[in-house]
Order: C-alpha cells, then structure tokens, then sequence
C-alpha cells in the first residue's frame, strides 16, 4: 500500500514518454534516419545470436542494472534519475510505435513488444516505484526519523526486488527466444 502512488507515478512517467515518443516519430519531430543511425552505432559489436542463453543473460543484466541504477541515484536524485530513464523507456517504444505505425505495420510492432513487454513493463514500473520510494525518503521522512525512514523504504525495495526481478528473469528469457522467434 505504501508504494501504490509511487507505481502510479512511475506508470504515468512510462506512458507520458510513450506519448511523447509517439508524437515525435508521427509529426518527423525526430527523423527515422537520426534514430536509426543511433540505433546502429550502439549496436556496433554487440551483436547476440537470438534465441540463446547468452542473449536472455545479457538482456537480464541490463533490465536489472537499469533498477540498480534506479535505486543508486534515488537517494542523491530524489527519484529524479529514475524519473528520467521511466521517461526514456517510454518514449524509445512510443516512437517506435509512431514509427511503425506510419508504415502500417502496427502488428509487427506488436508482435516484437508484447511477448516480453508483459512482463518486463510491469517489472520496470515496479523497480522504478520502490526506488522513487528511496528518493522520497529523503524529502519526506517518516514521523520516526530520516534513518528509519531510509531503512524502511531500503526494505521494501529489497520485498519488491523479490517481484521485479523474475518477472525481469521472465521477461528476458521470452524476449530471447519467444520475441525473436516471432519477429
């Protein structure tokens, strides 16, 4: 209960970067060639065979240093980091779906997002919201102190960390051989 208005402001985060991203890629805000040239350069030397053990592995590493980093800056950011990467994940699949949804390909788009976004969105908002619950702490600490409050949030983050991190598990494990699959 303690964290229910935190998750509703991480999922608001997500879909407001959604939003914007979609709005980007549909009015040319952001051109496809810029972000594919990106996509291309952060790419470079990374490249993992689909459906293997490596791919979910490297997947999950990531999907878990981006909670990790979430939770680090929490208490230095007030929350503010992990704001800004819930905002970037939404608006990196936003645009993504403004793109496709230009070439009338909406079904490819959905097809490469929701085998593991299922699990990994909900994990992502998850992470985010205990970790923004950390960062509050420092602003607002509970009637018992600023230690006890820190202690407090630090234990539900790991209670919640004990959800997010399977459903990240999950998540990267359908993304790598189901998503590929698919797509």
């Amino acid at each position: 209960r303690r964290t229910a208005p935190a998750v509703a402001v991480s999922a608001a985060l997500l879909l407001t970067g959604g939003l914007l991203g979609g709005f980007a890629a549909v009015s040319g805000l952001l051109p496809a060639g810029i972000v594919a040239g990106a996509v291309r350069t952060a790419g470079a030397g990374n490249e993992l065979v689909s459906g293997s053990p490596h791919l979910a592995s490297f997947i999950f590493t990531h999907n878990v240093l981006v909670g990790l980093i979430m939770l680090l800056f929490a208490p230095i950011s007030l929350g503010v980091i992990g704001g800004l990467l819930m905002i970037l994940n939404g608006f990196a699949v936003g645009y993504l779906g403004g793109y496709y949804f230009q070439l009338h390909h909406l079904g490819f788009f959905a097809c490469g997002i929701a085998p593991h976004g299922i699990f990994e969105i909900p994990a992502l908002v998850f992470a985010h919201a205990f970790a923004l619950r950390v960062g509050a702490s420092m602003v607002r600490p509970s009637p018992l102190g600023w230690l006890p409050g820190m202690r407090l949030a630090l234990a539900d983050y790991g209670r919640g960390a004990m959800f997010f991190l399977p459903l990240f598990g999950v998540a990267a494990v359908v993304e790598a051989y189901i998503t590929t699959a698919v797509i």
